[in-house]
C-alpha cells in the first residue's frame, strides 16, 4: 500500500477531490441553512455585484464596533452576480474551496513530515468528515477559517522549518486572510514571535520583508481606512472589551472550556459512536508524537498548530461557545489521527487496530450522513432555516393570494428587521411571479427596507413565523395578539421551520379575534411588553 501511495500519491489525492466534492455538495439543492446572516451578507454582495455599493468592512462581530473584513463579500461578489444571486450557487462554492483543502493538507504533510501516506490519509478523513460537509456548504466567513490558518501555518513551517523566504509571504497572506473572515483570528499574530524566539531560522531578507510588509498592509488597508473615517470606533470598542475582561474568572473554568472545546471535533468528524472513546484516543495520539516525529523542531511546530486556539480561552467570548471557536484547527486534528492511523498500520503488532480505526472513522461519518439524508443541518443544533422551507412559503403566499397585492410580516430573528425576507422575496418572489409583496411590518432604519412598504394597508396579509427555537415566546405571543386584533385568521400551514398564516385586515371596528386562547392575565401583561416596545405590532402607519 505504501509503495503505491508513494508513486500515486497526487492523482489519490485528486481523486479524494472529486469524491470530496461530490459527497459534500450531495443533495445540496435548496438544502442550504439560509437565515438572518446569509440574508443580509447576500443584500450587500449583490450590492457590490451590481455596482451600487462597495463595503469598505464586512460581517458584524460580536463586539459592538468591531467589523470584519470586507474581503469575504468580494470574493463571492462574482458568485452572486453571475448566478444572479443563487445562494444554492454559493453554496458549491463554498464546497468547490473547502474540497479543495485536500491539497493544502497533503502538502503542509509533505513540508512538515515528508510523508505522503499521511497526507493522502489526512486528505481521506477531511472529505468523509461530517463537520468539514457542514463547514462546506455553510455560507459565512466562519467557514473560510481551517482553510486560511492552514495557509498561515503553511507559511511559518516553510519560513521558520525549511528556510524558505517565500514562506514568510505565504503565512502573511494566510495571516491577513484569516483575520478578514474572522477579525478574532488576529490573534494569530503572536506566532511570528513565538516562532522566531523557538526556532533557529534567523536569515532575514529585506526584500522579503519589505514585500510582506506592503501585503500586510494592503490587506489591512479596509481595516486603517474605516478606523479614520469612524473616529477609531473599532479601537474603542476592543478597549472596552479588554476592559470588561478584568471580570474574575478561574483558570478552571477556562480550562474547563478548553477541553470541552478541543473534544468537540470529535462527534461530528471522527468518532460519533463514543466522544469520550474518541477523545482518549486524540490524547494518546498526542502524546504518542514524541515517537512517532523524530525532528524536535517539527513536533514542537505541530504542537503549537494544534493547540494554536488555546490562547483565545484567556478571554471571555460567545466566540468560545459552540463549534466555531474549532474552525482554525480542525485541519491539524485531521493530521494528527492520519499520523496516528498511518504509524499504527505500519507496525506490524498494531496493523490491524489502526485499519480497524480508520474502518470506524468512515463508518461513524457513514452514519451521520444516512441518518441526515446528506443535508449537513445539525451544526449549530438550531432550529434552522432552509432554502426549500422559504421557497415553499414564498411560493404559498403568492399562489394563494392568486396575483393580488399582498403585505407581508415576519417574526423574525433578530427581530423587527426584513432583511432575509427582503432578499428572498426580491431573489425568489420577484423573478418568479414578477411582482413583490407589500411589508406591513416595522420601519426599516438599520438597513434600507427592500420591500415597499404597506402604506395603504392592503386587504390580504400574511403574517409568517420563523423556527420556534428562534424566537422567545414571549415575542411571538405578542405580535401575534397585535395581529389578532388587526386581522382575522384564515389559514395556517407549515413549511418546516417556517409557519405562515393567510389573514384577512379587519374591517373598522376591529376586535380582538383571539387565536391564542389567552387569559386576561396573558393579555394585561402582554399589553405591559406592547408599552415598552411599539414595534411589535404588523400594523404600521410609514
Amino acid at each position: 500500500m505504501n509503495n503505491f501511495i508513494e508513486k500515486h500519491a497526487l492523482l489519490i489525492v485528486c481523486f479524494l477531490f472529486v469524491v470530496g466534492f461530490f459527497l459534500k455538495s450531495f443533495n445540496l439543492w435548496n438544502n442550504v441553512i439560509f437565515v438572518y446572516d446569509q440574508g443580509r451578507d447576500a443584500q450587500r454582495i449583490v450590492d457590490i455585484a451590481s455596482f451600487r455599493h462597495f463595503k469598505l468592512v464586512g460581517p458584524e462581530t460580536e463586539i459592538i464596533g468591531v467589523f470584519n473584513g470586507p474581503l469575504f463579500y468580494y470574493l463571492l461578489a462574482p458568485v452572486y452576480g453571475f448566478f444572479h444571486g443563487n445562494p444554492n450557487f454559493v453554496a458549491l462554492f463554498m464546497v468547490f474551496i473547502n474540497a479543495s483543502s485536500v491539497f493544502l493538507l497533503y502538502y503542509f504533510s509533505q513540508v512538515l513530515f515528508k510523508n505522503k501516506t499521511v497526507g493522502v490519509i489526512a486528505s481521506f478523513l477531511w472529505i468523509i468528515s461530517y463537520e468539514q460537509a457542514n463547514y462546506a456548504r455553510f455560507i459565512s466567513n466562519a467557514s473560510l477559517m481551517g482553510v486560511s490558518t492552514l495557509i498561515f501555518f503553511l507559511g511559518l513551517a516553510l519560513y521558520f522549518l525549511k528556510k524558505r523566504n517565500i514562506g514568510l509571504l505565504v503565512s502573511v497572506i494566510g495571516f491577513s486572510a484569516a483575520a478578514q473572515f474572522n477579525f478574532y483570528l488576529i490573534y494569530l499574530a503572536i506566532f511570528y514571535p513565538l516562532c522566531f524566539a523557538l526556532f533557529k531560522n534567523k536569515s532575514f531578507d529585506i526584500k522579503t520583508v519589505l514585500i510582506s510588509l506592503g501585503l500586510l498592509a494592503a490587506f489591512f488597508s479596509p481595516f486603517i481606512v474605516a478606523e479614520l473615517k469612524w473616529n477609531f470606533l473599532m479601537t474603542h470598542s476592543l478597549l472596552k472589551f479588554g476592559v470588561d475582561q478584568s471580570v474574575l474568572f478561574t483558570v478552571t473554568d477556562s480550562f474547563s472550556k478548553y477541553i470541552q472545546s478541543f473534544a468537540g471535533p470529535i462527534y461530528n468528524s471522527l468518532f460519533f459512536f463514543n466522544p469520550f472513546v474518541g477523545f482518549l484516543i486524540a490524547v494518546f495520539f498526542i502524546f504518542y508524537l514524541r515517537f512517532i516525529i523524530k525532528d524536535r523542531d517539527v513536533l514542537l511546530f505541530f504542537y503549537l498548530c494544534l493547540f494554536s486556539t488555546l490562547p483565545l480561552f484567556g478571554f471571555r467570548s460567545g466566540v468560545l461557545v459552540g463549534e466555531i471557536v474549532n474552525g482554525p484547527i480542525l485541519p491539524f486534528y485531521t493530521i494528527l489521527f492520519a499520523l496516528g492511523i498511518n504509524e499504527l498500520i505500519n507496525t506490524r503488532k498494531y496493523k490491524l487496530l489502526g485499519a480497524a480505526l480508520l474502518i470506524a472513522i468512515l463508518l461513524s461519518n457513514g452514519i451521520l450522513f444516512i441518518r441526515y439524508r446528506f443535508i449537513p443541518l445539525s451544526m449549530f443544533n438550531q432550529q434552522e432555516l432552509t432554502l426549500k422551507d422559504e421557497e415553499n412559503a414564498i411560493d404559498y403566499t403568492y399562489k394563494s393570494a392568486q396575483g393580488k397585492p399582498f403585505s407581508v410580516c415576519v417574526v423574525t430573528a433578530p427581530m423587527f428587521i426584513n432583511t432575509l425576507w427582503g432578499y428572498l422575496y426580491n431573489w425568489y418572489g420577484l423573478g418568479k411571479y414578477g411582482y413583490l409583496p407589500l411589508w406591513s411590518g416595522q420601519k426599516q432604519y438599520l438597513i434600507s427596507s427592500s420591500l415597499p412598504y404597506d402604506a395603504k394597508h392592503v386587504e390580504n396579509r400574511y403574517f409568517i413565523i420563523e423556527g420556534l427555537g428562534r424566537i422567545p415566546s414571549e415575542f411571538r405571543m405578542t405580535m401575534l395578539y397585535l395581529e389578532d386584533k388587526t386581522s382575522r385568521l384564515e389559514e395556517v400551514r407549515k413549511f418546516g421551520n417556517i409557519t405562515v398564516q393567510k389573514r384577512i385586515l379587519q374591517a373598522e371596528p376591529r376586535t380582538l379575534l383571539d387565536t391564542q386562547k389567552l387569559t386576561p392575565a396573558d393579555i394585561a401583561h402582554l399589553e405591559m411588553i406592547i408599552k415598552t416596545e411599539p414595534r411589535f405590532t404588523c400594523y404600521n402607519s410609514y
